[in-house]
């Protein structure tokens, strides 16, 4: 085998290996519409839980819904007095905890600790074929109050 083949095919074998690489990371990526990523101050006020925090995401299920992970961080920087529990409100539907969403207020801690909270919403939740949209919710425990957000990111994912 001549020089320049052998260089072809290493080029060839280079060119495809980036090709892979390539369509493997896009596979990973979140389309724009499934999350969403707030950088500022953003208040959050309302009556006890629980109230739409008018803060949407979507995505578009299959003929056949599959289980959806949500990843729900916030920075840690959260200003409120009293614990305020996160969830979701799928498709209008009431506010619902799918797992921990518990953040501590103020009185409860002293320190900025980032959080990051991750569920799973299954069909029956209320996921359905077509666009569908998640919304947080939430609110604290007991009497109308008010947190503050430094910063947090929304995504959903499609589970296969």
């Amino acid at each position: 085998m001549s020089r320049l083949n052998i260089i072809r095919q290493h080029a060839i074998h280079v060119a495809m290996l980036g090709l892979v690489i390539g369509l493997a990371s896009s596979a990973f990526a979140i389309p724009p519409e499934q999350v969403l990523h707030v950088d500022g101050p953003i208040e959050i006020a309302g009556d006890p839980c629980c109230f739409s925090f008018n803060e949407t995401i979507s995505l578009t299920e299959a003929a056949k819904p599959v289980p959806v992970v949500v990843t729900f961080e916030e920075s840690g920087e959260s200003d409120g007095a009293v614990a305020y529990l996160v969830g979701l409100i799928v498709n209008n539907r009431a506010c619902k905890f799918f797992g921990s969403g518990f953040i501590p207020g103020i009185i409860e801690t002293d320190t900025f600790q980032p959080r990051t909270f991750q569920w799973i919403v299954f069909p029956d939740d209320g996921l359905r074929k077509g666009r569908n949209t998640l919304t947080l919710c939430g609110g604290s425990a007991f009497f109308p109050a008010t947190v503050t957000f430094r910063s947090f990111t929304l995504g959903a994912r499609l589970s296969n």
